[in-house]
């Protein structure tokens, strides 16, 4: 069989050997160099288990940065620095290990370091630090019908994330296991908002409003987590015991830019979310194995949340402005609040339960039990800034009050079957069943008048069940199929005694207590073929359906089915190595994939149906030009074409992009002791959905040096 396949692609193995030999004779040594030597005697050397790699590199971008650098988390512009630093200083003592690690790019604003020292037998202590960027594209929206599109600021977006720690860990033979862990954890920087700002300059004269202008968000946040865990084994059983407490502040806000460009109606507002919140969490477990045939673990866990919460939204001429009522009274349109003031608690319980059985040989059986009970109340004060009309404004100053009041119990059971006492085959299914009772309670009131303005009652009855069946055969040594098949329901009943919204109806200020009941079902088979015709030639077929649909019923009304999705998932993978210094491997992926509602037709095509059809593939090639010379050739394509130009009856939905990646890596042994790499990149991306304004070119040029020692 081994012949067959190497006798299918023998003329692919003539060119390649071609290509091979060409490139080869450019590096300075042929393939079968040294090969009629005999290798001098081996020997011993010590291992090298210290290295540097440094590197450095570019990237030249034609077109939006911020999409590539988004895209590819890598950034535009010249970066270098140490790629990867390991080390591990000789001791005298042979009990005593210490170990550095790091790594410190410049540019792509990447940095980690590591210090573990270990006493064999006694513990450990590690202390470190890393930070790394992402990237983000602040472009908003695209209107195709006048090619509106805003351009308001830098949209070079980023975040850089940190994390600074320490940690002990106590090893002592018959001792319990003791580790001890804090870290500082911070979020700092922009990235871009899906909540855009609203623009009448859409060249329409009616219906002419669209939310395309791009916004952004500031974070600021930073947690501190200190974490205690014991374990320890005390005959048959492990059991154990964690701790966590966690402080959080947060100061982000959101901005937005409303109807830029329209001098009446041009302005700003900055909405600030502040939150200080600290957690306390414990959790106790333990594993017992009575024999090799019964286990049986169980846990329970219990935390405490309470925050705190400030905030503002202020309107004004420019971005996080000061509250300024002779500019609100020229607005006249537009409330915002101010001295937000308010908290949360939430307590938790969590409990569970699990047996591993095998009655006999080849066959498992494992019921679970899970309980959760969640209460959480919330309260919120604030001050809501609303400004009369001329010639005698006033600002009304109402001081508002929210509360709130959620409780849950959910208790989940399931139950695994598992058999492979069949030769060649495997079966297993699994049924999963969940209750859960939620009870919530809203009300605001005007503060000084105790005038209630809202309050409402909602009472859930909430129930999803999971069936799951499966089998794997393996008809040959080199065949083997799966198959699966799982059958999803979540159903969602609600009931409102209390709803002071309730002679609203008529206008939808209801919303969401008008939902009665929600209802989820899913379908999914998949099944998947792998085959290994000869042992340098594998491949993997698989195909995924999935189905869903939701039924919804309002209050007052008859049921009626909201959306149904359909998914069709084809992928094919293959691997084929016909010489040992070469091999191929591709991969290629289709996804048909659509949600349908009854608004597109019921609404005469204002809604669309959304659609996420796409296909995208991959092939590689690895080549050893020589015992000491390697090339690696990547190549991946994107294709989605779903588009429709919806922007005369509303937002036009769905994407289409083309999208294609070219690297190459040549890498070179110098010695035993130094190792290069050269590589080189092409990126592309066209985006019809943002008009263009997406689209790219982008080069990457990068060398590494590694030395081991």
């Amino acid at each position: 069989m081994t012949t067959t396949c190497l006798e299918s692609g023998f003329g692919r193995f003539q060119r390649s050997l071609a290509l091979a030999i060409s490139i080869a004779a450019l590096v300075g040594q042929p393939l079968w160099a040294g090969e009629s030597k005999e290798p001098p005697p081996a020997t011993p050397e010590e291992p090298l288990t210290n290295w540097i790699t440094l590197t450095i590199g570019g990237v030249s971008v034609d077109g939006d940065e911020a999409q590539f650098e988004q895209r590819h988390w890598t950034n535009s512009g010249w970066f270098g620095g140490i790629e990867d630093l390991h080390w591990e200083p000789k001791s005298g003592n042979k009990d005593l290990t210490i170990k550095i690690d790091g790594r410190a790019i410049n540019g792509i604003e990447d940095y980690f370091g590591n210090i573990e020292i270990s006493y064999q037998n006694v513990g450990y202590i590690k202390t470190g630090y890393s930070r790394f960027r992402t990237w983000y594209d602040g472009n908003g929206g695209f209107f195709p019908f006048n090619d509106q599109f805003f351009d308001l600021y830098n949209n070079d977006l980023s975040v850089d994330r940190s994390d600074g720690w320490i940690e002990l860990g106590l090893r002592v033979p018959n001792w319990p296991e003791i580790t001890f862990r804090y870290d500082h954890i911070s979020r700092h920087g922009q990235k871009d908002s899906t909540s855009w700002g609203d623009t009448n300059l859409t060249g329409l004269t009616s219906d002419n409003t669209r939310m395309i202008v791009p916004t952004f968000l500031d974070l600021h946040e930073t947690r501190d987590v200190l974490t205690l865990d014991l374990k320890h084994t005390i005959g048959k059983t492990d059991v154990g015991m964690g701790v966590r407490y966690e402080l959080q502040e947060n100061d982000d806000s959101r901005n937005v830019h409303r109807r830029p460009g329209e001098p009446a109606a041009d302005r700003y507002f900055t909405q600030r979310d502040q939150i200080d919140a600290d957690l306390f969490s414990v959790h106790v477990f333990s594993e017992t194995r009575w024999n090799d045939n019964v286990w049986l673990t169980m846990a329970y866990m219990f935390t405490t949340l309470d925050s705190d919460l400030g905030g503002s939204r202020i309107y004004g001429a420019s971005y996080d402005p000061v509250f300024d009522p002779i500019y609100a009274h020229r607005q006249q349109r537009d409330e915002g609040f101010l001295d937000l003031m308010g908290g949360s608690q939430l307590h938790q319980h969590v409990a569970n339960l699990n047996l591993w059985w095998s009655p006999f040989k080849g066959f498992t059986i494992v019921p679970s039990f899970r309980y959760e009970h969640n209460d959480l109340d919330g309260i919120s004060n604030y001050i809501e800034t609303n400004v009369g009309g001329s010639p005698n404004f006033v600002l009304t100053e109402e001081p508002l009050q929210s509360q709130s009041n959620r409780s849950f119990e959910n208790v989940t059971e399931s139950l695994e079957l598992r058999y492979t006492g069949l030769k060649n085959w495997a079966f297993y299914t699994r049924g999963e069943w969940m209750q859960e009772d939620l009870n919530q309670r809203e009300n605001q009131i005007e503060s000084e008048t105790d005038e209630s303005i809202l309050e409402r009652e909602t009472n859930g009855d909430i129930n999803a069940q999971k069936y799951i069946v499966g089998a794997n055969w393996y008809p040959l040594a080199r065949l083997n199929f799966s198959g699966q098949y799982y059958h999803k329901i979540h159903d969602n009943n609600y009931d409102h005694p209390i709803d002071s919204t309730n002679n609203a109806i008529t206008n939808g200020d209801r919303y969401p207590a008008f939902l009665r009941t929600q209802d989820f079902t899913t379908d999914d088979v998949n099944f998947r073929v792998t085959w290994r015709p000869c042992t340098n030639f594998t491949t993997v077929t698989r195909y995924d359906y999935q189905k869903s649909t939701i039924d919804t019923r309002g209050d007052l009304l008859m049921e009626l089915q909201s959306g149904e999705m359909t998914t069709h998932i084809i992928s094919e993978s293959i691997t084929w190595t016909p010489i040992s210094w070469l091999y191929f491997q591709g991969a290629v992926h289709y996804v048909m994939n659509e949600t349908d509602t009854p608004a597109d037709e019921q609404l005469l095509g204002t809604v669309q149906d959304a659609k996420n059809d796409y296909w995208n593939g991959s092939i590689s090639a690895g080549i050893a030009i020589n015992d000491k010379t390697d090339l690696t050739v990547n190549y991946f394509y994107y294709r989605a074409d779903n588009y429709e130009d919806n922007s005369l009856r509303g937002m036009p939905y769905n994407s289409s992009a083309e999208e294609n990646a070219v690297t190459a890596v040549l890498s070179r042994e110098i010695n035993k002791n130094m190792r290069a790499s050269l590589k080189y990149g092409y990126f592309s991306n066209r985006d019809e959905t943002s008009g263009g304004h997406n689209n790219y070119n982008a080069h990457l040029v990068a060398a590494t040096l590694q030395f081991r020692y």
